[in-house]
């Protein structure tokens, strides 16, 4: 929700140095962000504090355009062939164009 923040918690460690997560921008056909293979170790050591912002992807699951189903449920199309995920940036409804969508923090708490 625009102006709210989640909390999560994940467990690193030197056999999984790596976070990824996706979350569902709702509603929406089938858009999300994510934080991909952000990796908590430099130099050797794990690192107390990253962030970082997120901009839209498309799935490639749904052609929809419009962050709500058409009331018409025959013109709501899943995609086929699916894509790759991809970012909103050729977005013809202009409404991301990769723009900002989201922030994350990162903190080790252990």
């Amino acid at each position: 929700m625009p102006g709210k923040s989640t909390t999560l918690f994940y467990t690193v460690d030197c056999a999984h140095p790596f976070i990824t997560m996706l979350g569902m921008i709702a509603p929406s056909p089938d858009w999300i962000v994510q934080i991909n293979n952000r990796n908590m170790v430099r130099d050797g050591k794990f690192i107390t504090r990253d962030s970082g912002t997120m901009i839209a992807y498309d799935a490639g699951t749904d052609d929809g355009r419009e962050f709500t189903s058409p009331v018409d449920a025959s013109l709501d199309m899943p995609t086929e062939p699916q894509k790759n995920i991809a970012p909103l940036v050729e977005d013809e409804t202009d409404r991301f164009q990769g723009r900002i969508v989201g922030r994350f923090l990162i903190q080790k708490i252990k």
